[in-house]
């Protein structure tokens, strides 16, 4: 059983202060007449004495609390703000779901735009807790993508909203913050999910060659065994295993590649076919 308090306090003939549990009010008029003001608003009462008759209605509502939106409308909201290019839009349209994954995984990409590496790892991370459910509400919405972030010297690939977005987007975090151990510990499990996925196999190899322990270099070279054709999107993975080779000793292989690349005259960046020169 709980305890209650409620007071009625007389100021003057007919007005009277009523105190208990929340907000204070105010009631004024005679027996049979009431008009109550408070926090809720103004009402009026009227009855007749000794009968037990009464009626009451509201004047005007007083201050409320504004209803808190849904997930899928704050996502809504914030799908309007991304395609303005609103980065703080899209941080108020979520601000009162920051705990939901999928709030997390949009709040992780304009972390990661601010460069703020350990949010956006964290958040990430938050935003895995929803599995294969993750992203659900934003396609609902209509957003499949959060943008495009850079990879690897020359590649782009797109933040999607879904456990892949999330999981390159954590990867590209962890990098950032020079956690290159927790990066990789991250990536190897998916990328065994995903063997044919060429922007998490580009990924793990740019990984292992940022991080150089022992055994990275031969692991690139397994990783990426077989024949790689020389294209637009595997030009950046081609590069990279063309530094294992020269990093291994194997100076005539990464001539081989470099050479393949560029005579192919495949589609790629300047600075990736200034690297390519270089090599060669």
């Amino acid at each position: 059983m709980a305890w209650r308090f409620s007071k009625r306090v007389r100021l003057f003939p007919g007005v009277t202060l009523n105190i208990g549990k929340g907000a204070p009010s105010l009631s004024v008029g005679p027996r049979g007449a009431k008009l109550n003001v408070g926090k809720r608003g103004a009402r009026y009462t009227v009855g007749i004495p000794g009968t037990g008759l009464s009626y009451t209605d509201k004047l005007f509502p007083g201050s409320q609390k504004p209803k808190k939106a849904s997930l899928e409308e704050a996502c809504l909201s914030a799908a309007q703000a991304l395609a303005q290019g609103d980065s703080a839009g899209v941080e108020s349209s979520l601000a009162g779901h920051r705990k939901m994954p999928d709030a997390a995984l949009a709040l992780g990409v304009m972390a990661m735009n601010r460069q703020c590496w350990d949010d956006g790892a964290r958040l990430f991370e938050q935003s895995l807790q929803a599995g294969d459910k993750l992203g659900r509400p934003w396609v609902n919405v209509g957003v499949t993508q959060f943008g495009e972030m850079a990879v690897a010297l020359g590649m782009v690939t797109k933040v999607e909203a879904s456990v892949r977005g999330a999981m390159i987007g954590r990867t590209e975090c962890l990098q950032r913050s020079g956690l290159l151990d927790q990066a990789v510990a991250s990536l190897v499990p998916f990328s065994s999910l995903y063997p044919n996925d060429l922007v998490i196999k580009t990924m793990l190899a740019d990984l292992l060659m940022d991080r150089n322990a022992t055994g990275d270099m031969q692991s690139i070279l397994s990783l990426c065994a077989g024949q790689v054709v020389p294209l637009p999107e595997t030009a950046p993975l081609l590069f990279i295993i063309a530094n294992a080779y020269e990093a291994t000793g194997r100076h005539q292989q990464a001539i081989a590649i470099s050479k393949a690349v560029l005579n192919s005259r495949v589609a790629m960046s300047n600075d990736l076919q200034d690297e390519y020169t270089k090599l060669r």
